[in-house]
């Protein structure tokens, strides 16, 4: 039941020059269901004109403003601010949502009410599953990934939402993300000191220690361009990634895996090098894979010397 001066789900979208694709995105959005809905747009300024179309195009969105790039999980905490909504759903730009994603990600709160947090189908361009639920990190599980490894073996969403019955997991990912506004206040929003990626893992796992339940709820997907926004500055997105893994060790009392990590990135950052210059060589995305292998370099120094990530 919807309280007075308040809605279901607050949809926050952070964007950072991704115009044409949220446009699509916040089209999506009115076609998505019946419910009480709000949307709010972060842009974490943009150069590309997006928070005046979003305003030009989409009157009744509400759009802030920053003006410098403050990072995800900033950005997401001020747009939680001023949502009135009882679910807050964080939205990727490069997304689009299909109709009765909200009617099933509300009917599952409604039935599970330790249910801090809970993430639907996330599917690709191609209608393939993504890996939108993972572990909570460990050295190993990074390196294979680094490595990727991880890619030999499909995921398990597919599985999952054949079957229809909702499945309790470490973490979901923040490319679509519902949150129970009950546990916003008790974990207090996302960690700005993650500039971009692991924030939303780390807020599961806050979740969990404060006695929340994070779920994969299967139905209606949502369909995610592959990242956007990384795509736009490939070299800032990798590395940043993987400061943004060694501040989750450390935050969490877990340095005793980072000697591990950085034993175990060498030869991952050996391997995904070589498959960067390799596609270079094809003439595959130069630019690209210029800036990935510029990132890797700055990780296996990193990894070898100590060096810091910046």
């Amino acid at each position: 039941m919807t309280l007075p001066h308040s809605v279901d789900v607050s949809v926050i979208v952070v964007t950072w020059n991704t115009r044409d694709l949220v446009l699509k995105c916040l089209t999506s959005l009115s076609r998505a269901g019946p419910q009480a809905v709000e949307i709010i747009v972060v842009d974490n300024g943009s150069s590309d004109g997006t928070a005046d179309a979003v305003e030009r195009m989409f009157p009744q969105v509400r759009t802030l403003r920053n003006t410098s790039n403050q990072g995800f999980a900033a950005a997401v905490n001020l747009g939680i601010a001023q949502a009135r909504g009882r679910i807050f759903f964080l939205l990727n730009p490069d997304t689009e949502v299909e109709s009765g994603v909200f009617d099933a990600l509300l009917a599952f709160f409604d039935d599970h009410p330790k249910a801090g947090i809970a993430g639907p189908p996330v599917i690709g361009p191609g209608g393939e599953f993504e890996r939108s639920t993972r572990r909570f990190p460990s050295a190993i599980s990074e390196i294979t990934r680094m490595a990727m490894l991880h890619r030999l073996l499909p995921g398990p969403e597919r599985r999952w939402n054949a079957c229809g019955i909702p499945v309790r997991v470490d973490a979901v990912t923040g490319a679509a993300m519902a949150v129970r506004r009950q546990c916003v206040a008790q974990t207090g929003g996302m960690d700005p000191g993650f500039f971009l990626y692991y924030e939303d893992t780390d807020w599961c796992f806050r979740a969990a220690k404060a006695g929340w339940e994070t779920w994969f709820v299967p139905g209606p997907p949502v369909r995610h361009i592959k990242s956007a926004a990384a795509a736009q500055a490939r070299e800032m997105t990798l590395v940043a990634s993987h400061a943004s893994l060694v501040y989750y060790f450390t935050k969490h009392g877990m340095k005793g895996h980072l000697p591990f990590l950085r034993l175990g990135m060498l030869p991952a950052c050996a391997m995904r090098s070589i498959a960067a210059a390799a596609a270079w060589t094809l003439g595959i995305k130069r630019p690209d894979q210029a800036s990935r292998l510029r990132a890797y370099g700055k990780i296996a120094a990193w990894a070898a010397l100590g060096r810091a990530l910046k």
